[in-house]
């Protein structure tokens, strides 16, 4: 059966993360390019580099406002002093070759935040484009937040051709189990939670907030349905492990140890009967369920944590997997549907105080 409107709002703003996450230079070019287009329709104008001329510093055009879009990947250049001068130039030379503008915006695809870089130089360049081009009015930049609140402006048919559909088809059981039976205010209150708690991860909590930020997108995804989150390849979980490896790896045994208190919490048993039943099982191997319950016990491991960066992944795919499980044996114990108990696991690790390193 098709999602529930509710439900299927939050598959979406999944899916959109993972394409803005995957998305970098051109490829993120033409998304901006896509959505734009899809909210504003003929008004947009999706400038492309012609020969040696390039695109005029100008990536995008807004027709009535005369705007200006500089459509920027993630920043590589390291100082604050190249990374001014990157986005002076852009500035100046679009003045120059667009002399009908009226406004300039920055656009990027940084989940975690503009870059205190790119936001310093911004608020420099406004300065100096009041004294030198004051006919021009330097915008707030848009983020992926700002890009998905357009993307939900655009019809239905839209929104769709740019997102896809989700992949699988759920038996009403499922649904039933993920949502309730009938569209509960509850239920529906927990759905949209679950869409704005996950961008409730903040710097100086138990987490690393970009890396718990994805992980818990996988995980919601996976309860969802789409059971292939920890195995896609290219995936933006993926990409997280090669950017931070171990950050990502203490991430996930984080959110497996919440998980684990949860199930305990709704079945009253022990996390080591939790790990000789996930031993017990083909889901995962005996080392990946340890790791998990030493870090409940606050018992050092049997063995280390893996230091090689690869089997840091595999250590994160894997209990990504066991967390979502976890979750799914909870609510066989709980009123509540599945949604109101991954809402308790979002809001346990964000309240999570930080405590002793895992080694």
């Amino acid at each position: 059966m098709d999602l529930p409107d509710w439900v299927e709002q939050l598959w979406a703003e999944l899916r959109f993360r993972e394409l803005i996450g995957q998305a970098s230079g051109e490829g993120f070019q033409r998304l901006v390019h896509q959505i734009m287009k899809a909210v504003d329709g003929d008004d947009f104008l999706d400038v492309r580099p012609v020969g040696k001329h390039g695109d005029f510093r100008c990536d995008g055009w807004g027709m009535q406002s005369r705007t200006c879009y500089a459509i920027y990947g993630p920043f590589k250049r390291k100082s604050p002093g190249q990374v001014h001068r990157k986005i002076a130039g852009d500035l100046f030379d679009a003045v120059q070759s667009w002399p009908e503008m009226q406004s300039w915006r920055l656009v990027h695809n940084d989940l975690a935040g503009l870059n205190a870089l790119v936001a310093a130089a911004l608020v420099s360049l406004r300065e100096e484009v009041r004294a030198k081009a004051p006919h021009v009015e330097v915008l707030p930049p848009w983020g992926p937040r700002e890009l998905w609140w357009l993307l939900r402006q655009a019809p239905a048919e839209a929104r769709r051709s740019i997102l896809g559909a989700h992949g699988w088809r759920l038996s009403q059981d499922r649904v039933e189990r993920f949502v309730g039976v009938e569209a509960d205010p509850v239920s529906v209150s927990a759905v949209r939670s679950v869409a704005q708690l996950l961008d409730g991860f903040a710097a100086g909590g138990v987490v690393e907030p970009l890396a718990a930020c994805v992980f818990a997108g996988a995980v919601a995804m996976f309860l969802l349905g789409g059971e292939a989150a920890f195995k896609t390849q290219s995936s933006l979980l993926e990409q997280r492990c090669h950017e931070d490896p171990f950050e990502t790896m203490l991430t996930s045994v984080t959110f497996c140890v919440k998980a684990v208190q949860l199930w305990e919490s709704a079945t009253g048993d022990t996390p080591q009967l939790w790990a000789d039943m996930l031993g017990a099982s083909t889901l995962t191997i005996p080392y990946i369920t340890q790791i998990a319950l030493s870090a409940r016990l606050g018992a050092e491991p049997d063995e280390p944590l893996p230091g090689h960066p690869e089997d840091q992944q595999k250590v994160v795919m894997n209990l990504g997997q066991v967390t979502a499980m976890t979750l799914q044996m909870t609510a066989d114990h709980r009123a509540e549907p599945l949604v109101s108990i991954l809402q308790d696991l979002l809001i346990g690790v964000q309240r999570e105080l930080p405590g002793p390193p895992i080694s």
